[in-house]
């Protein structure tokens, strides 16, 4: 098994350091890299069976993007076979067609999906997060300066039952296409949801014996927020 976590020294927002350290512990055996942004990413090179990407300064997704776009034909190939991707909060953005500023300036994307980023610096968006994927419930919080505009076609990652969604009042959130998964769910995002967490890895790496580290710990915190979350009281935003 290589993991690679991409630009960890600037993409580390929102404790999802702690996501990286969740997967460490499900996959103890694993090989990993810890691509810096000046770096050409292993899963270019090589065959990476699992690329995780966590949030970032906005102003660092432009230079992302730069470092990135060389390689958009390689990434846009992979991610067609099959190459899993998680992409935390607005990391989603550096794959989408474009980033537009409050001025209306945009800042090129890789383009690989069909969506467009806005930005509203100024108004930060944020809001407790209920969704549902599939028979799972998605639980978490959001904390974002930019809302996303995609296809219809292209396959949203979660439902969303309360809180805020791609945009404010959208009933999806992220995007889930092959084993490219993006979600502006914060917590971090796998830790907090470790059912969905070990379904996915399960299906993506039906190969792997999969063992879920603090498994009845962390089922018990998911099952302790979504029944808050649950609350007819709780206030989402």
């Amino acid at each position: 098994m290589i993991i690679e976590f991409l630009f960890p020294e600037v993409a580390n927002l929102f404790g999802e350091l702690g996501d990286m350290d969740y997967i460490k512990y499900i996959f103890l055996n694993a090989d990993y890299y810890f691509t810096q942004i000046l770096e050409k990413p292993e899963f270019i090179q090589r065959d990476v069976d699992l690329v995780f990407i966590a949030p970032m300064p906005e102003r660092i997704q432009e230079f992302a993007i730069e470092r990135l776009i060389p390689y958009r034909e390689e990434i846009l190939k992979r991610i067609d076979e099959g190459q899993a991707i998680i992409a935390i909060a607005n990391s989603m953005e550096l794959f989408g067609e474009y980033i537009e500023n409050e001025d209306r300036s945009r800042i090129e994307g890789l383009n690989i999906f069909p969506f467009h980023s806005k930005r509203q610096m100024l108004d930060r968006i944020s809001s407790l997060f209920l969704g549902k994927k599939n028979d799972l419930f998605i639980v978490g919080s959001k904390a974002q300066f930019t809302q996303i505009y995609k296809d219809k076609k292209l396959p949203g990652f979660c439902e969303v039952i309360k809180g805020v969604g791609n945009t404010i009042g959208g009933k999806e959130d992220g995007i889930h296409y092959n084993n490219f998964i993006a979600s502006y769910v914060l917590g971090p995002f796998l830790l907090s949801n470790p059912l969905f967490t070990e379904k996915w890895l399960k299906e993506v790496f039906p190969q792997e014996d999969i063992k879920m580290p603090f498994h009845n710990l962390a089922k018990r915190a998911y099952e302790k927020r979504l029944k808050d979350l649950q609350d007819p009281k709780a206030v989402f935003c």
